[in-house]
């Protein structure tokens, strides 16, 4: 079953629009401006004026006192790559099949689901094949 991404979206959502580099969660957090932009943090640190780098609002917070932009992060650390069999990296979105870490989750549960039930009928069915041996002395 094919999952489909949009690979614009989640390209735009994982990295910053000034480094271009992916979010994380360690190093290029993604802070967000009162102006409701986000950018990694070293960006932000390195950034002056202290100006917002798409609509150029002014802001005063210290980056590191501003909050993560926690959509940014749980898209980022959402995309799962299929042919890595690892969360999704840009160079993932853009080369391999990539879907949803829930739809893979999902998908790898059918099988295993599966395969349950069919050694469930064949351990029934065994068991119904077996005479017990206390069976046997009432025949007599």
């Amino acid at each position: 079953m094919i999952c489909v991404v949009s690979v614009v979206l989640v390209s735009s959502q994982m990295e910053c629009s000034v480094c271009f580099e992916q979010f994380d969660s360690v190093v290029r957090r993604p802070k967000m401006l009162a102006c409701g932009h986000s950018f990694c943090l070293p960006c932000l640190q390195r950034l002056t004026p202290k100006r917002c780098p798409l609509d150029n609002k002014p802001f005063q917070t210290p980056p590191t006192e501003m909050v993560d932009n926690f959509s940014l992060l749980h898209a980022s650390n959402n995309v799962w790559c299929r042919q890595c069999k690892k969360d999704a990296t840009l160079a993932c979105v853009d080369e391999h099949p990539v879907c949803s870490r829930k739809r893979a989750r999902d998908e790898e549960a059918v099988p295993l689901l599966e395969s349950l039930q069919r050694a469930g009928a064949a351990l029934g069915k065994f068991a119904s094949s077996q005479t017990p041996e206390w069976a046997h002395d009432f025949g007599e």
